[in-house]
């Protein structure tokens, strides 16, 4: 029985959109740091969430991407993401 709110797994296939940089700086010290976020579009929705991920990703898939996208039952979270060349 899945209890929890999200539960389970789904893939989102898409395609890569609203690529986002954030600044943030850490607090003891000030030092600036950035964030990347990425979105896949499957076309099922008007919004749908963006995920942190590492800048080489970011910078390797940029917007209109074909990708898959393993994600929280809640699309909360990403598990993995994969293009079809991978």
């Amino acid at each position: 029985m899945r209890a929890a709110r999200g539960a389970g797994r789904d893939v989102v296939r898409g395609v890569t959109v609203a690529r986002l940089t954030r600044t943030y700086h850490v607090e003891e010290t000030g030092e600036p740091y950035d964030v990347h976020y990425l979105s896949v579009d499957d076309g099922t929705r008007d919004e749908f969430p963006g995920w942190e991920v590492p800048k080489d990703v970011y910078d390797a898939l940029p917007d209109g991407t074909p990708a898959d996208a393993l994600v929280s039952g809640d699309r909360r979270y990403l598990y993995t993401l994969v293009t079809p060349s991978d």
